[in-house]
């Protein structure tokens, strides 16, 4: 198990530490969920992004004729496979 510490701000913002947002794959602009468990622990979540939120990361796939649907998850496939990497 690994562990990390972050001190809270006066408005109550608390920056995620760069090791769990590396492991999480977690980017600005991406949301999380805190889920309590029956232990009164908080787990953190990243929120799965949707189609419609990464559509216009593929503009630079961008041709002159439309794409297969097929084509377009691959694209963003290998977009997800590379931000992890």
């Amino acid at each position: 198990m690994h562990s990390s510490t972050s001190s809270m701000t006066s408005k109550g913002q608390i920056t995620i530490p760069k090791t769990i947002r590396d492991r999480l794959h977690l980017d600005q602009g991406d949301k999380v969920e805190f889920i309590f468990n029956e232990n009164n622990e908080v787990l953190i979540k990243p929120i799965t992004r949707k189609v419609a939120d990464v559509a216009g990361r593929l503009s630079t796939y961008k041709k002159d004729a439309a794409i297969s649907t097929e084509a377009m998850h691959d694209a963003i496939k290998k977009r997800i496979q590379k931000k992890r990497l």
